[in-house]
Formats: C-alpha cells, sequence, structure tokens
C-alpha cells in the first residue's frame, strides 16, 4: 500500500470518528433509537435542531472559545484600545470534510475565514498574529492567502487593513459563493475557491432560497451586511436559477424563539405533539450542558490533526478536558482569559508565539 492511500485511508478513518461524536449524530441515534425515525428523516432532523442550538446566543458550542478581540468590525487601527470577548470555532468537522476533498492547504484557509467572519459577526476584528496562532500558519503565509483571498473579491477584514484594500472591499464569502452559482461556474470550483464544504455550500443555497421567498412576500428587511448583499443579488439573479434553490422542501432559518422554530418542524417533518415534546426536553438539556457560562477552558478535546498542535494525526479523538494557558504576543494581543496560567515561548526567535496543550490527570 502507498504512503498517499494509506494516508487517505486514516483520514477517512479520522472523519468518520469525528462526525459519530458531534452533536448532529448524537441527535441522529437519539431521534432513530427513541422515536422510530428512519436514518434519512433522522439525519436531516438533527441538522435542523443543531443548528438551532449552536447559533442560540446563550450557547456556546462544545469545540468554540473565547478570545479578546478589537471592538468594531469598521475599526481597522493595528492598536486596538477597547477589547471584547468573542465566541470562536479553531476546529470544525468542516475542517476534515476540505482535507479528504480538496488538501491541507484548502482546509487551513477554510478555517481562517470562518474565524475572520465570526470575529465580523460578532462586530469584532482579529489581528493577523491572533489568526497566525489560531491556524498554524507562519505570518508569511497568512499574507499571501489573504491576498489571494481578496484578489477572487472575498471580503476578508483584520486588524491593521490597509487603506487600498478597505477601498477594494469584496463581497462576504457566502455571497461570492451564491453569485458564482448564478453565473453557472462548477459547483466543486466554487467550493475550492471559496473553501466551502458540501453541507455548507447546500446550506448557502437553502437559506438564500428561503430568503428569495420572503422577499417575493414584500415582508422581509435584511438586518446585516450579509443579508443585504444576498437580497441585491436576487434582484439581479437569473429567473431559471432562483427556481432551482426555492424549489428545496426544507428551508433552515437563523436561531430564534421556540414557537418560530417549532412551526418549522411542523412544517417540514410533520412532528406529532409527543414527538415535539421530546425533541423540546432534548434540546433543554443540550442547551443546559453548552450554556455560555460554563467555565471558559471547559471545551471539547479536539482531533490532533484539525488542532493547531504538532502531533501525529493518526492519534484517536477523545473527549479528555484540555489546559488552556493564557498567551501573548505583545502588551496589546492578550488571547483567552484572565485567571488561566500564563506562558510563552518564542518559536524560531521569530516575534510570535505557539499554544501549550497538556491533558489534566
Amino acid at each position: 500500500m502507498g504512503r498517499h492511500k494509506e494516508y487517505r485511508q486514516r483520514l477517512k478513518y479520522q472523519m468518520a470518528s469525528a462526525k459519530k461524536k458531534t452533536l448532529g449524530y448524537q441527535l441522529a441515534v437519539k431521534l432513530n433509537s427513541e422515536l422510530g425515525m428512519n436514518e434519512t428523516e433522522s439525519r436531516l432532523l438533527a441538522h435542523r435542531l443543531s443548528r438551532w442550538v449552536l447559533l442560540r446566543p446563550d450557547v456556546r458550542g462544545p469545540n468554540q472559545i473565547i478570545v479578546e478581540a478589537s471592538t468594531g468590525c469598521d475599526h481597522f487601527v493595528r492598536k486596538w484600545r477597547e477589547g471584547k470577548r468573542i465566541r470562536l470555532t479553531p476546529y470544525d468537522m468542516e475542517d476534515i470534510d476540505l482535507e479528504l476533498e480538496f488538501g491541507l492547504t484548502t482546509m487551513q484557509t477554510g478555517r481562517l475565514l470562518r474565524l475572520i467572519e465570526q470575529a465580523h459577526q460578532q462586530d469584532a476584528l482579529l489581528s493577523a498574529k491572533q489568526l497566525s496562532l489560531l491556524t498554524n500558519i507562519t505570518p508569511t503565509s497568512l499574507r499571501r492567502r489573504l491576498k489571494e483571498i481578496r484578489k477572487q473579491g472575498i471580503w476578508a477584514p483584520v486588524m491593521g487593513l490597509s487603506k487600498k484594500d478597505r477601498a477594494r472591499a469584496g463581497l462576504m464569502r457566502s455571497t461570492w459563493v451564491v453569485q458564482q452559482y448564478f453565473k453557472g461556474h462548477s459547483p466543486q470550483e466554487i467550493r475550492r475557491t471559496a473553501t466551502v464544504s458540501r453541507q455548507r455550500f447546500s446550506d448557502i443555497l437553502d437559506r438564500v432560497g428561503d430568503l428569495t421567498q420572503r422577499v417575493s412576500e414584500g415582508t422581509f428587511q435584511p438586518s446585516t451586511r450579509e443579508e443585504a448583499e444576498w437580497v441585491e443579488l436576487i434582484k439581479t439573479a437569473p429567473k431559471e436559477r432562483l427556481a432551482e434553490i426555492t424549489a428545496q422542501p426544507l428551508t433552515p432559518r437563523e436561531s430564534g424563539e421556540w414557537s418560530d422554530f417549532r412551526k418549522e418542524l411542523e412544517t417540514d417533518f410533520g412532528l406529532s405533539p409527543v414527538k415535539i415534546r421530546a425533541v423540546r426536553q432534548s434540546l433543554e438539556e443540550i442547551t443546559q450542558t453548552l450554556s455560555e457560562t460554563r467555565p471558559d477552558d471547559n471545551i471539547n478535546r479536539p482531533n490532533r490533526r484539525i488542532s493547531p498542535d504538532f502531533e501525529p494525526m493518526f492519534l484517536q479523538i477523545s473527549f479528555n478536558r484540555i489546559t488552556i494557558w493564557k498567551m501573548f504576543f505583545d502588551k496589546s494581543d492578550i488571547f483567552f482569559n484572565k485567571g488561566l496560567t500564563a506562558t510563552s515561548n518564542s518559536c524560531h526567535k521569530r516575534n510570535w508565539h505557539i499554544i501549550k496543550i497538556k491533558d489534566q490527570d
């Protein structure tokens, strides 16, 4: 067996093992065993439920961390004076999907864009040093990748962004994906360039399809930059392309109140009141476990291959707790949370640092 084939088999094993530990998979198993749903129905419903839970403002996902960032997504000064705590997802199942399909470089770029977008959605900006640390990419490679991304017309704001790059602006990544899709480009090439997995690509089209229906009804008002870009894109999109995405039977929306979400479940899945009650109880248990108020260092241990670490890729995933030290780049860049032990190691005599991670006894 060649090295490449052996590597691919290990990667496939990792992806299968990691998926079994996700919230969506655990919900699917519970729906299948306790409510008697078939595998397809339970998988689709579990994806909807996990998405609704993780988008709630009072929930912090099992793979999310708290980071200090610069306040204001339009304040590009290098030395920020006012900071805020934001939630970031340094590793995700999408990382393995992208690496399996397109390779390591695409996966790292996708992780980079995800962190930038999550900070932007919370009205904050990350510095290049923070991104270099969280993605395990050297500063030189980070600048090169951001430059290539902006050349494609994708908006990727960071602290210290030059006036030239600010003037160039660009579209949000999801808007760029939909724009290229409307132009008739290959979905695979779109996903490769925008570093989007199959599942995320499908979710984006479903959300735009749902938005198209609400815009046609005349009752929709955009509340974010992303939604405003989508509305403008829908106005000029070919009708046949819009018909393709609005014909989808499932229309997942952003997290909202339970009453609205319950109506969606009843419409799309035809759940009985008994099943609705059982689903509600399961979601309440999960919400309590993933509460935003739990300790900041209470996160699940990531797969070694998809985390900023240097241990062998073939180590199996475990859910041991990890201890994270607070790190410093300089006096203005502070990572993670107050109260944790601080340490700092220079790497190859450069002006950047790495996180130390160790298992608890």
